[in-house]
């Protein structure tokens, strides 16, 4: 990526972008807070038990009326979303949400139950008054008079139960009557005066950085030969076959059968073997000694390699099974002329050796660093054929909070950046114009050189001010709905119950 460098200002596309992020959380708090559940509007078959999971030892089934309820809701959402409720990794989604809502309701009930509270009559009465009306919006006794006494008793409990679910809610997250935090929004957590100037300095000033990338995808070949060449033992081809089974006590058996002439080791491998570590002739399949090692202890190992041609070992311990090798031909050397053997050597480095590549990548880091406080950054990046990037400017944003301009997310090298500890602690503790001492992130080895700082766009920081509020509050609300869908007396059963009802 070319040097889009760093003097710039928060623009107002960034704006825009907050704006709408914010404007998002808007809506979630207004739907939380008016919180009115409608009733179920299709029938479900007696049939239809399938246990989703407990909340403190009860079963919440899918004929269960509060998930009902969450559920008739929740494919609403998705519906004027947009999202096709019919498909099956977004019906999953559905049921998963409306049984997560279904414990933070039973969960709101029981603690405001446990006091002893009890809905007054007069307040379900106020709430009916405001449902129960004609098209002009007012209060209609007739239409009232006319419901069944099983529909009134129905709206009487579905009443108190909202009144239940709201009582908690604005008791712990306030009562906004505004639908949104302002001065005249009543209990739950206060903000205190300290709040956002303290989010706003951690906002500005931004920094804008240069860096390189050196990818340890790139090892060079020359390095893998190096490798290979000092390690050439353990690209060797073994010859063997193997007869596998899952009792010591049966390989003595059979190891004591082939020594007493009973039966040949081929016969022994057609009869007994599971063919677990070998082709369907008893032949080992992954056959070079660095795959054997992984099977076999360090003594184990030495043992095998020593077998002569046609020589038996004893048994051997192969992972959970038992073992009984043939040496059937010597070994063969590695080609390292062959793409495919340096394929392996990779492979096998990789995996068992990640320091060597580590190491390599970050020593030739160090040199460019080194390089780059003599000369240039620039005339670095020329010598070593690498690419100086800069992303766009961002704050100290652990975890990329959204009240925080987070790490520029159009650069692919600095994916996990915003979660390395140790990339925003070296990136934030140099001086305008320092360069880094090498960073490892992911797949990447880091050159980071500081180049400018400047202040967040008032406007930005205007829009932080007056959203906070907004914030916060959907920060609480995920608090709790974490602290009750993840309690010990919650077991969630929903991908079990999904699976099941997939096999009617």
């Amino acid at each position: 990526m070319s040097s889009n460098a760093g003097q710039k200002k928060a623009n107002p596309k960034q704006l825009k972008s907050m704006l709408i992020s914010i404007g998002s959380i808007i809506i979630l708090v207004i739907a939380a807070v008016s919180f009115v559940f409608l009733p179920a509007m299709v029938s479900r078959g007696a049939r239809d038990t399938h246990v989703l999971g407990y909340f403190r030892k009860e079963p919440i089934k899918r004929t269960d009326e509060v998930f009902l309820r969450m559920l008739e809701n929740q494919i609403e959402q998705n519906k004027m979303q947009g999202i096709d409720v019919n498909d099956q990794g977004n019906y999953l989604s559905i049921l998963y949400s409306a049984f997560s809502e279904t414990i933070i309701h039973k969960a709101f009930k029981y603690e405001v139950e446990k006091t002893g509270f009890k809905v007054p009559e007069s307040a379900i009465n106020r709430v009916i008054v405001n449902k129960v009306t004609d098209t002009s919006g007012v209060y209609s006794p007739k239409l009232y008079n006319q419901m069944s006494n099983a529909k009134k008793i129905e709206l009487r409990k579905q009443v108190a139960e909202d009144f239940i679910f709201e009582q908690y809610f604005n008791d712990f997250l306030g009562f906004d009557p505004y639908g949104y935090p302002t001065e005249h929004s009543s209990f739950g957590l206060k903000i205190s005066s300290e709040e956002i100037p303290f989010i706003l300095n951690m906002n500005s000033p931004e920094r804008t950085f240069e860096f390189v990338a050196f990818s340890m995808s790139e090892f060079p070949t020359e390095q893998l030969l190096k490798f290979a060449e000092s390690h050439a033992v353990l690209f060797n081809t073994v010859n063997f076959e193997i007869i596998t089974v899952s009792s010591k006590t049966e390989a003595e058996k059979i190891s004591k059968r082939i020594a007493n002439n009973e039966i040949t080791f081929d016969d022994a491998i057609k009869e007994y073997s599971n063919k677990n570590f070998s082709d369907d002739k008893g032949v080992l399949s992954n056959n070079n000694v660095y795959q054997l090692k992984k099977l076999l202890s360090e003594e184990d190992l030495e043992v095998v390699l020593q077998l002569g041609i046609d020589s038996i070992s004893n048994v051997i311990a192969t992972g959970h099974f038992f073992s009984i090798f043939k040496c059937c031909d010597t070994s063969k050397s590695a080609d390292f002329s062959n793409p495919e053997t340096l394929n392996n050597v990779y492979s096998y480095i990789t995996t068992e050796e990640p320091k060597l590549i580590e190491d390599y990548f970050t020593a030739k880091a160090r040199d460019f660093a080194a390089d780059a406080s003599v000369s240039s950054f620039d005339a670095a990046c020329e010598k070593y054929g690498v690419i100086k990037q800069t992303p766009s400017a961002f704050s100290l944003n652990y975890g990329s909070n959204e009240l925080l301009s987070a790490v520029d997310t159009d650069t692919p090298v600095l994916a996990g950046a915003a979660t390395n500890e140790n990339f925003l602690k070296t990136a934030f503790s140099l001086k305008l114009n320092e360069i880094s001492s090498p960073v490892l992130l992911k797949n990447n080895v880091l050159v980071i050189k500081l180049v400018a700082e400047q202040d967040v766009d008032e406007e930005i920081l205007s829009a932080i001010s007056f959203f906070y509020p907004i914030s916060a509050k959907k920060f609480d609300s995920a608090t709790i709905s974490a602290y009750f869908t993840t309690a010990d007396y919650v077991k969630n059963d929903v991908v079990s119950a999904y699976l099941s009802m997939l096999d009617e």
